[in-house]
């Protein structure tokens, strides 16, 4: 998927979350479904797509922006994708009622709509409330790009390394039968991956103290309600998807099991410790310096 367009320097990577309930409880006796604010938030695909667009704009010289179409209690979430990195977002108010769910089709117009200067568009494969992954594809539609949907994994590529490839990344995709396709991305697209792509990053005490000073904007933007219908969920056993491992085929059949089974990984046990303020503050300093957030003395 070459694109030989070429991106201004102000060019965008944007990220597409959804502000989801995590933890939602459904009364056994009445079938009805209760969402508590406190458990809500992204799904670890959209976190996996905030942390592929964090590194390519690393990468790239390029800005991240936010956008999500969701209620004020969204805010929280585009707060945190701040803390991590992010440099603004946007929400989008649905302008619905609080039992109406809006379609994907208008979903993704009022999105593509807010998309300017546009370096490349991730998001989450799909959501955890409906989990059409149609979005993503409405949206490259819309805005006339192309897509690499389901992507498993993404890696920058380095010019002064491979010099012969003339792209900027590679994205992996999970067929059946447990193989993979390559994809050559080079200019705006849309990337829609899964959680297990990435992991995200910890957000650093100077971010998390930035985003909570954050501006985020609000555009009201009336979208169509989604049309109920049946949903046929799966008419086979479940098949758990394959991970996603290396092609190396040097590597040894029982250091591969190994590696899939997590033997011989360390793990920090969790500790309890009564200490004084002084001595707990000091441990305090000594994880965080660990962990890369603050700078060693």
């Amino acid at each position: 998927m070459a694109d030989t367009r070429e991106m201004p320097d102000s060019a965008i990577a944007w990220v597409l979350m959804k502000w989801v309930a995590l933890r939602p409880e459904v009364d056994a006796l009445a079938g009805t479904v209760r969402v508590d604010d406190r458990f809500s938030g992204a799904s670890p695909a959209d976190h996996a797509a905030l942390e592929l667009a964090l590194g390519y704009s690393q990468r790239f010289g390029k800005t991240v922006s936010v956008i999500t179409v969701g209620p004020p209690e969204a805010e929280a979430m585009l707060r945190a994708a701040i803390a991590c990195g992010a440099s603004n977002a946007v929400r989008i108010d649905p302008h619905l009622g609080a039992d109406e769910q809006a379609s994907s089709a208008s979903v993704a117009t009022a999105i593509a709509a807010h998309l300017h200067d546009v370096a490349m568009v991730f998001c989450g494969d799909w959501s955890l409330d409906r989990g059409s992954a149609s979005v993503p594809s409405y949206v490259a539609n819309l805005l006339d790009l192309d897509q690499a949907c389901g992507v498993v994994a993404m890696e920058n590529v380095d010019p002064s390394v491979d010099t012969g490839a003339g792209i900027d990344m590679r994205a992996y995709r999970r067929l059946d039968g447990g193989r993979r396709e390559v994809l050559a991305i080079n200019g705006p697209a849309v990337v829609s991956v899964e959680g297990s792509a990435a992991t995200l990053r910890r957000a650093p005490l100077a971010g998390v103290l930035r985003s909570q000073q954050a501006v985020i904007p609000v555009v009201t933007h009336p979208l169509s309600s989604a049309q109920p219908g049946t949903r046929l969920e799966r008419v086979s056993p479940h098949r758990p998807p394959s991970p996603h491992l290396s092609l190396n085929s040097d590597i040894d059949p029982r250091v591969r099991v190994s590696d899939i089974l997590g033997v011989g990984v360390e793990r920090t046990p969790p500790m309890r410790l009564v200490l004084d303020p002084n001595a707990a503050a000091d441990i305090i300093i000594e994880r965080l310096e660990s962990w890369g957030q603050i700078p060693r003395a």
